[in-house]
């Protein structure tokens, strides 16, 4: 059976960000079978017709799956790549990934021991989408740059409790799983950020992360860290 390739968006309503996803979904197009869009806190008649193609799936799910909802499609058989509405993804960007991995990602944090008090303040080292990054397993991965290879894995995340930080969602699930993230190299430039005008999941908890410091500690105890 040939693996179907797509990509998968969860957005919310932002007039920025509706500008936007529209970008992010024109540069990745070209490459997949099909986007699929979780329209998240949308009316029908509020989502521009340019999204209604044949290769273009949209979804208003019956709650808010923030983020997570990038996962409420998984299905086996998939190069299943996780995108963010606010990432313009170069052309040849899905071809970067291995058809061989169960998960592998643009972005991503090693942990460090001594920072189970704070994931963002913590000693972990970041290799952002943005910058320089090389190959290495990694104890997060970004959702906003991974693939999914779902014969190999399938995880069911998107109806977590845990609320915009499915990076952490989806790599405590994986980690419980004995599923490695790999990180992949890319140039600095090669991925680029679209400006939406608002604070980002990141700076929004930067201050106030108690959930994520949970979901930390569990994926540091499970690596002993």
């Amino acid at each position: 059976m040939s693996i179907k390739t797509t990509a998968n968006y969860a957005t919310f309503p932002n007039p920025r960000r509706l500008a936007a996803i529209r970008r992010s979904v024109e540069s990745i197009l070209p490459q997949v079978d099909l986007v699929r869009i979780c329209w998240n806190k949308y009316n029908i008649d509020d989502i521009p017709f340019w999204f209604f193609t044949s290769k273009i799936e949209n979804v208003i799910p019956d709650t808010d799956l923030t983020d997570n909802g990038k996962f409420a499609f998984i299905r086996p058989s998939e190069k299943y790549l996780t995108c963010d509405d606010d990432i313009f993804y170069p052309p040849n960007y899905v071809e970067s990934f291995p058809d061989d991995i169960p998960i592998s990602t643009h972005h991503g944090r090693i942990l460090h021991p001594d920072g189970y008090y704070s994931y963002y303040r913590g000693k972990h080292k970041c290799y952002s989408y943005l910058n320089d990054t090389y190959e290495s397993t990694v104890h997060v991965g970004g959702t906003g740059v991974m693939c999914i290879n779902t014969d190999l894995y399938l995880p069911n995340i998107h109806e977590s409790p845990y609320k915009k930080m499915s990076d952490l969602v989806l790599s405590l699930d994986a980690c419980d799983k004995g599923i490695p993230i790999q990180l992949l190299a890319h140039k600095q430039g090669w991925l680029q950020h679209i400006p939406c005008g608002e604070q980002t999941i990141g700076n929004a908890f930067r201050l106030e992360e108690s959930q994520q410091i949970e979901l930390l500690n569990k994926i540091m105890l499970i690596f002993d860290l």
